[in-house]
């Protein structure tokens, strides 16, 4: 921990708040533990202190160390309240929440719950890398977080492990929020490594994609153990056609160990704003899907869903072999060279293909291909199939994939419809649009609408009744009416005001 002379010391006290330690210190300020003594609770209040630019008086005051620093206090200032206002804002289980701020001693501060814990920084340093579901209880809380506050309009423009929290029960808060505070009053760039490239651009269009570049390049970090290379490194090899610095994540997390995650990341990594996903909602349909609900296998080991949704790999494997056996047999009864072979099975623009088409087709996969199918089969992802088809579309092996994108198809049915609720439905949806089950989805939805509007107009139709025999009851003003409306509506709104 960075030393601080000039920090509040412990016993002293700020309006009704006594400091009792100090949690943290940074360059431009320090959070401290403190208790309201009238309620006995415990809190951290964060004390705006830029140490290189201020100096404590013996009577508490924070002053300027000069008229050079006197406007830079001034601005930071202004900084740190506006962000206190932006946060205080906000109101998500998995986000800092500031419960009050105030001016003081020449100063300003905001007071936040006490979480015990640690940074995510602090925890990877001490006990190494993230597995699978480690990753996963990390990222899908954070997506939330930054969905929601989004939507309030505001970009982080700092995810990195140093501003995410983990309380002792292992949740996520997301902190710090002085780069969105910023508003361009100081450059956007945000942290190396973890910074978007658009962030170190002053014409860059910053958006929700900023941020899914910073909590990718998190994950990244979580999951692999290394820093992703700057941005602008990444940048400017892309730009002079030399290989991107950043090694791809599916080869430091093989998809077959952690799924959806490795598309979520390798996604929200590119480096073009406009090729990562627009905002966090797009961003969940890479991997939101069986993925999350079920263990997928790791290396030598097996699982009850990995052994079901295997059992189509070995009636891959023969059909390979039985093409390649085909192959070979029209070599040898043909008496061709490999190049005549091909010369003559390949069909010409608007010819037919030959009879012995399969086989010939199957002497034409590409070892691209071939990996990138071998890399989807054991991933077992929506969007890995989805791709292989997309990139792949007269594969021989696309049935295959289609195949596979029907049993997913149904394990997500069976997950979700399970669930029986609209949200669950939505998911489906969402995943599969043109999906096995689409039509019952809708049909779902549609009525647990129904059956919660009927609710609802039962509810409205009691609540008339139960006004309508107090109005009765309270007009007569006697024992007897009261006591028939306590007994005709025992749960009723005004039951204790008839009890009177």
């Amino acid at each position: 921990m960075i030393i601080q002379p000039s920090a509040l010391q412990p016993g002293s006290h700020i309006g009704d708040l006594q400091i009792n330690a100090i949690l943290g210190v940074g360059a431009n300020g320090i959070t401290y533990m403190v208790t309201d003594p009238a309620i006995g609770t415990r809190f951290a209040l964060k004390e705006y202190l830029p140490a290189k630019h201020v100096k404590r008086r013996e009577d508490g005051q924070v002053t300027p160390n000069d008229e050079q620093a006197a406007p830079v206090f001034a601005q930071g200032l202004k900084q740190f309240l506006h962000e206190a206002r932006i946060v205080a804002a906000l109101d998500h289980p998995h986000v800092v929440k500031v419960l009050r701020y105030f001016e003081a001693n020449g100063t300003a501060y905001f007071l936040m719950p006490y979480y015990k814990g640690q940074a995510l920084h602090h925890l990877l340093e001490t006990r190494g890398v993230f597995n699978r579901e480690e990753a996963k209880a990390l990222l899908l809380p954070l997506m939330d977080a930054l969905e929601y506050i989004h939507r309030q309009g505001v970009v982080h423009q700092d995810i990195k492990p140093g501003n995410i929290y983990m309380t002792e029960q292992g949740d996520p808060v997301l902190l710090d929020f002085g780069v969105a505070a910023a508003n361009g009053a100081t450059p956007r760039l945000g942290s190396e490594g973890y910074a978007a490239p658009e962030q170190s651009d002053a014409d860059g269009p910053i958006g929700p994609w900023t941020d899914i570049y910073g909590l990718a390049a998190s994950l990244y970090r979580c999951v692999t153990g290394r820093i992703p290379p700057p941005a602008s490194l990444r940048q400017e090899a892309l730009s002079i056609g030399e290989t991107d610095p950043l090694t791809a994540f599916s080869e430091l997390a093989p998809t077959g160990l952690y799924g959806g995650l490795t598309d979520a990341v390798e996604l929200g990594l590119k480096v073009p704003w406009h090729e990562r996903p627009k905002d966090v909602g797009i961003w969940k349909k890479s991997f939101k899907s069986l993925d999350w609900h079920r263990s997928v296998v790791a290396v030598g080991k097996t699982d009850s869903y990995a052994k079901e949704s295997r059992e189509w790999l070995p009636m891959i494997l023969l059909a390979i072999f039985l093409l390649a056996m085909i192959a070979v047999g029209i070599f040898l009864l043909t008496d061709e060279s490999p190049q005549q072979s091909a010369t003559t099975s390949a069909p010409g623009p608007g010819e037919p293909s030959p009879a012995g088409g399969p086989a010939a087709r199957a002497q034409q996969v590409t070892s691209e291909e071939l990996e990138r199918w071998q890399g989807a089969l054991q991933a077992d992802t929506v969007l890995g199939y989805r791709r292989f088809i997309s990139d792949f579309p007269d594969s021989i092996y696309r049935s295959q994939a289609a195949t596979q994108l029907d049993i997913l198809d149904e394990k997500s049915w069976a997950e979700l419809s399970a669930e029986d609720s609209i949200p669950a439905y939505e998911d489906y949806l969402e995943v599969f649009p043109d999906g096995i089950h689409q039509a019952e989805a809708l049909q779902r939805i549609e009525a647990i609408q129904e059956a919660e509007a009927r609710q609802e107009r039962e509810r409205l139709e009691r609540e008339r009744l139960d006004n309508l025999a107090w109005e009765t009851a309270s007009s007569a003003r006697t024992v007897a009416s009261m006591d028939l409306y306590i007994s005709a509506w025992p749960a009723g709104l005004h039951i204790e005001d008839a009890a009177c």
